[in-house]
């Protein structure tokens, strides 16, 4: 198996913290899960056809992120803050019966004393929940990245487990500082389902000697109950590029394909794909290679 990617022009955006709207979900990639629901035209240019959560007073909503169930439902997580970082960050979940025209009232899925952040979820084929993000901790300086967590649902989402860490080689002691001591991993993707039944989480962040952040996946073999940094393979690494917030998708023919962030500081958007759901080590960003045929 080997890895390709490609460099597109231009830059990408960093995510505006925002009341979560039908409208923005579907900006974010998620027409089909609501295409049967035919909502009507907004009668205001630019206004949301649906409201989906407003948050609380003097806080705001961050990372929508959104799920169609095998049932049709909805469901829908978010952060919730007082600014785009911060102790008090939480994250809610609400769900939709009739294609996204109106919503439950969002509740409090997971608030730990940390920062929780960029939270996903995802439905496997089995219908468990899996809902993952990442914790920060800014009472101390400087912050403290605490790690990628999942929790898992079986019953739709009215209970969950335990969060479990997800091991990964972005960890470690240092005494080196760029933003974060370095050895630190974080996410802004859903966990995917291969068609062999194994998932595989995107993460990005930075090993203990390298300031450098670079993109992995890391795999659970028992439908997310563990993950262990055995199972990682490398989807882009670089000296003198950062590789963020890689997103995966998962085609029937099981290649999977990776949309990140790359770049220094305004960053570049890159793709990257695998022929196969195997480890492999992803090549620097540029022009395509051909398909190997092995």
């Amino acid at each position: 198996m080997e890895w390709y990617s490609v460099l597109y022009p231009g830059t990408m955006r960093f995510h505006r913290s925002i009341a979560i709207g039908l409208s923005a979900l579907l900006a974010l990639g998620f027409s089909s899960a609501v295409a049967h629901a035919s909502p009507s035209a907004p009668t205001t240019p630019g206004k949301p056809d649906v409201i989906v959560a407003q948050a609380a007073p003097g806080k705001k909503l961050h990372f929508p992120n959104m799920e169609r169930l095998n049932d049709g439902s909805l469901v829908a997580v978010a952060r919730e803050g007082v600014g785009h970082t911060g102790q008090d960050g939480r994250l809610l979940m609400l769900t939709s019966k009739d294609g996204g025209r109106t919503w439950s009232s969002p509740e409090a899925v997971h608030d730990s004393p940390y920062d929780d952040r960029d939270p996903m979820i995802t439905q496997l084929r089995s219908g468990r929940l899996l809902l993952n993000w990442f914790q920060i901790d800014y009472s101390v300086s400087p912050a403290e990245p605490m790690g990628e967590f999942v929790q898992r649902s079986d019953d739709g989402g009215t209970t969950w487990s335990d969060p479990v860490a997800v091991e990964t080689s972005l960890s470690g002691e240092s005494d080196i500082v760029d933003t974060y001591e370095l050895g630190w991993a974080a996410s802004h993707g859903q966990i995917k389902e291969l068609p062999s039944g194994e998932l595989i989480i995107p993460l990005y962040g930075t090993v203990p000697d390298d300031r450098w952040q670079r993109a992995t996946v890391v795999r659970s073999l028992d439908g997310g109950e563990s993950w262990h940094a055995d199972t990682e393979s490398l989807i882009g690494s670089a000296q003198g590029t950062h590789y963020q917030e890689p997103v995966l998708t998962v085609l029937p023919d099981g290649t999977v394909h990776a949309l990140l962030r790359i770049g220094t500081a305004a960053s570049t958007m890159g793709a990257v794909h695998s022929q196969e759901s195997g480890h492999a080590t992803a090549v620097a960003p540029g022009r395509p290679r051909p398909r190997s045929t092995s």
